[in-house]
């Protein structure tokens, strides 16, 4: 077919895809409380007679399909927002206290549109579109969950999702795609809970001090990154918060402290979660504390098919144009950035991932990051994410073979 088409019938539905962005954004969710985003979705998808589910917790699929073939593949948008107090000024802007500070909200109406053009394009492929709206990809949790409620990885020849960036050194209209490998860190959310003895802090001998238990556990973590994992290797920890006591007179009962860790390596992932567990058992024996450590939530790396890159390098160069696809030449296995559980599909089905720029950093109205209370997303960038998704699920549904 002519890829180039679906640009312009992407650019055609601009209005619609304006209306459910912000409609999205205006009621922002977190986690896996994204009810009425699911029920928007819902809705949305049922108006164009698409076969629809929940999944997990307040998530929806919805199937397109075409023909007859047993060639299924998986397109997928996070929809949850951040627990963060939004500062744009914009007239949809949520007031509940969450913010779509990461872009989801441009993502669901990105697949939204995929969804009305899939039907459009129907005779152009044969097989199913599987469209997964997911929860609770901020937290880690989402892709799991919806895996361990039934989702069969198995049924599925591919899968792909994308992500908006703002600011971005390359202009609102371009694609960035991976090279290929690993492409996201794996990362893991820790919380020790350190028990001792309280007492009166005149007399700190008749009771047994979880800070300083504490504060030595910590001090030891931070020797993983300097004396036990590979220099060559990425890998950082960090404990982001630390809890204990309430008066200047008191030794506290407990203190507790969380952190996360992140790395391209699974044998270091492993090794490291059992180091954790090995210092707090040493440190808080010498101390006399109990210790318990907790993992919230995690995800493996993100791995990306280098075949599927090159497939769809073509594909989305004649939907786009030559000039405004790239594929990135960093070696994303030496620097660590956000993790995504979108992961945890591509270690079961050949996957394909791709930024979609969404405000130029040269322009001020687009200078601050993401996750910020004051981070704006360029909404010209809505067309090109929903080309993007659009043709490379027709390409790869084309034959059904």
């Amino acid at each position: 077919m002519n890829y180039n088409e679906i640009y312009t019938a992407s650019l055609s539905l601009k209005e619609k895809l304006v209306k459910h962005r912000r409609t999205i954004h205006s009621f922002a969710e977190t986690g896996f409380g994204t009810s009425k985003t699911a029920e928007y979705i819902k809705n949305v998808l049922t108006s164009l007679d698409i076969e629809t589910h929940n999944v997990c917790e307040n998530g929806v699929i919805g199937f397109v399909k075409a023909n007859e073939s047993d060639k299924a593949f998986l397109v997928r948008s996070d929809i949850d927002a951040l627990p963060v107090k939004e500062d744009t000024g914009l007239s949809f802007a949520s007031r509940n206290g969450c913010m779509h500070a990461c872009g989801h909200d441009m993502h669901a109406a990105m697949l939204l549109g995929c969804a009305e053009l899939l039907c459009k394009y129907k005779n152009q492929f044969s097989g199913k579109a599987a469209l997964l709206f997911q929860p609770a990809e901020e937290t880690l949790e989402g892709a799991s969950k919806v895996i361990q409620n039934g989702f069969d990885c198995k049924e599925y020849d591919g899968a792909m999702t994308l992500h908006v960036i703002s600011p971005s050194d390359k202009e609102t209209g371009n694609v960035v795609l991976p090279k290929g490998g690993a492409d996201a860190p794996s990362a893991d959310f820790f919380k020790v809970t350190i028990k001792g003895k309280g007492c009166h802090g005149s007399s700190p001998w008749l009771g047994t001090d979880p800070i300083s238990c504490a504060c030595n556990v910590i001090a030891s973590l931070d020797m993983l990154k300097a004396r036990e994992v590979s220099a060559y290797l990425p890998f950082t920890l960090t404990v982001a918060s630390i809890n204990s006591g309430t008066g200047f007179n008191v030794m506290p009962e407990k203190a507790e402290f969380c952190g996360s860790f992140r790395t391209f390596d699974e044998k270091v992932r492993e090794y490291v979660k059992n180091r954790i567990q090995q210092i707090c058992n040493g440190i808080c024996e010498a101390y006399k504390c109990e210790y318990s450590v907790e993992y919230k939530s995690g995800c493996p790396s993100l791995y990306i098919d280098k075949e599927l890159v090159q497939r769809f390098e073509k594909v989305l160069k004649n939907t786009i144009g030559e000039s405004k696809v790239t594929v990135s030449d960093a070696d994303n296995t030496t620097e660590l950035k956000g993790s995504e559980d979108f992961a945890y599909f591509s270690r079961e089905i050949k996957s394909f991932t791709a930024a979609i720029p969404a405000g130029y950093k040269k322009d001020e109205k687009y200078s601050s990051q993401m996750h910020s209370p004051k981070v704006m997303f360029d909404e010209d960038a809505l067309a090109v994410g929903c080309s993007v998704f659009t043709a490379c699920t027709l390409d790869f549904l084309k034959d059904g073979q």
